[in-house]
């Protein structure tokens, strides 16, 4: 399992120059020095999108291939899309499980002036994921709140979310502030909740 990671915009987009088995680290693509240096996250799709993977970082690239810090999951045809992301949060320290999901149908019960109450929905059904991370210092936590201000507007913009076990999804912070807690002198245990807009697609 890996720590969750946050990104948001492509850049550098190419093609793979051979086909790629599963299990590979070294991913061809012709010049990839010239795209990629080490460092960038990476990630690769099918030439129509689909099929999305995130290979972790480039631990380094030539004029024929790149490698990654992931292996990969499923094999890639000759020609599939890869590209790095145009920046990216990293958490350094490990989520709290069990992970909790919450189903909101936006429905709410209101009162009218007149005392009678009826439902309305005032936004369609959303899923929820808590994403609660433990023990992050206090400097960690600040370094995500510029990203956040910097990258996401605060949390105005959706972004690209892999979680711990490599899935990719499109999301959105519900709250544009963390809830946290001081669990020893310096270190706190955050809580945050992402809004899942779509799965399997890179923002």
């Amino acid at each position: 399992m890996t720590h969750p990671i946050f990104a948001r915009g492509r850049s550098s987009e190419t093609n793979t120059s051979a086909t790629v088995k599963a299990g590979s680290d070294l991913i061809p693509v012709l010049n990839a020095n010239s795209y990629f240096t080490s460092g960038d996250l990476v990630f690769i799709s099918c030439s129509d999108d689909s099929d999305l993977e995130c290979l972790g970082v480039v631990i380094s690239a030539t004029s024929s291939y790149l490698t990654s810090s992931w292996s990969l999951a499923r094999a890639k045809e000759i020609g599939s899309k890869i590209w790095k992301a145009e920046t990216f949060f990293r958490w350094l320290v490990p989520r709290i499980f069990p992970c909790e999901k919450k189903i909101d149908t936006g429905v709410r019960q209101l009162r009218s002036i007149g005392g009678n109450s009826f439902s309305t929905r005032i936004y369609p059904l959303r899923t929820i994921e808590i994403l609660q991370l433990e023990r992050a210092s206090k400097s960690h936590l600040e370094s995500f709140l510029l990203w956040a201000e910097n990258y996401l507007s605060g949390g105005l913009y959706s972004f690209t979310y892999v979680d711990c076990h490599r899935e990719i999804s499109k999301v959105q912070l519900i709250s544009t502030q963390p809830s946290f807690k001081e669990e020893i002198a310096g270190m706190f245990n955050i809580a945050l909740e992402l809004e899942v807009l779509q799965k399997g697609v890179y923002e």
